[in-house]
C-alpha cells in the first residue's frame, strides 16, 4: 500500500489524465509509485547524491515501475516526458528550473507545481512559457500554499490572479478563504507602522475576498 498524504492525494488528483510524468524533486517517490500504480510511465529525479539514493532505495524492488534519475529538474529531460510536477519547492525555484532550457518546454503539455513562496514569480513563469491555470486549489500542511495544474494556453492576469492562483480563485476555494480571512485578521491587527507596510498585500487580500470572475 502506498500512503500518500493529504498534500499528495490532492496532488495526484490533477493528474488523472497524465500519460508519461516527470516528477521533479521526487523525494520518496511516494507520488511517483503511485502513478505508476496508474499505469502511467514515470520519471522520478533528486539533484543531490543523498536525496538520490535515497529515492532509489525507496522505490526500488516495487512492482510499479519508477525511472530514477540523477538531474537538476530538467537538465536530463526524456525525449517522452509530457507533464512536469513540481512540488514542495519554492515558486523562484520553479521559476529557475523552467527558464534553464526554455526549448525543452516544447514538449511539455501540462504542468503541477506548488510554490510554498513567491506564488507571483512561479505564475508569471509559467504564463510566459504559454501555460494557463485551469484547476487547482489550497492546502494547510503547517502553512497555507497553492497547488496549481496548468496546460497549454494563454492568460493575462492581474496582480491578485498572479498572487493567489486564478483557478483557486475562480473556484472560491474553502481553504484559500480561510487563509486570506487570517491574512485580512492578522494585517488588522497589526501596529499602524506594520498596516502601512503591508497595505498592498491587504488591498489584495480584499481583493481576493470579493472575488468575482464574471467581473
Amino acid at each position: 500500500m502506498i500512503d500518500l498524504s493529504k498534500r499528495l492525494l490532492k496532488a495526484k488528483g490533477y493528474l488523472h489524465d497524465a500519460t508519461v510524468v516527470f516528477d521533479i524533486g521526487a523525494d520518496h517517490g511516494l507520488l511517483s509509485l503511485a502513478l505508476a500504480k496508474e499505469g502511467k510511465k514515470v520519471y522520478a529525479c533528486e539533484n543531490k547524491i543523498g536525496p538520490y539514493e535515497t529515492l532509489v532505495k525507496s522505490v526500488k524492488g516495487s512492482i510499479y515501475p519508477v525511472t530514477c534519475l540523477y538531474s537538476d529538474g530538467i537538465d536530463v529531460l526524456p525525449n517522452d516526458v509530457k507533464t512536469l510536477v513540481l512540488l514542495g519547492m519554492g515558486g523562484k525555484t520553479i521559476a529557475e528550473i523552467l527558464s534553464r532550457y526554455p526549448d525543452k518546454l516544447s514538449q511539455i503539455e501540462s504542468i503541477l507545481v506548488e510554490p510554498q513562496s513567491d506564488v507571483p514569480l512561479c505564475v508569471s513563469t509559467l504564463n510566459s512559457f504559454g501555460f494557463q491555470n485551469v484547476d487547482g486549489s489550497y492546502i494547510y500542511e503547517k502553512r497555507y500554499y497553492p497547488i496549481l495544474f496548468y496546460v497549454r494556453g494563454k492568460e493575462e492576469l492581474n496582480e491578485v490572479e498572479r498572487q493567489f492562483g486564478l483557478a483557486p480563485l475562480q473556484k472560491k476555494d474553502p481553504i484559500l478563504i480561510e487563509f486570506l480571512n487570517i491574512e485580512k485578521r492578522r494585517i488588522e491587527s497589526l501596529n499602524q507602522q506594520g498596516k502601512k507596510r503591508n497595505l498592498n498585500y491587504y488591498k489584495l487580500v480584499l481583493e481576493a475576498l470579493a472575488y468575482d470572475k464574471s467581473e
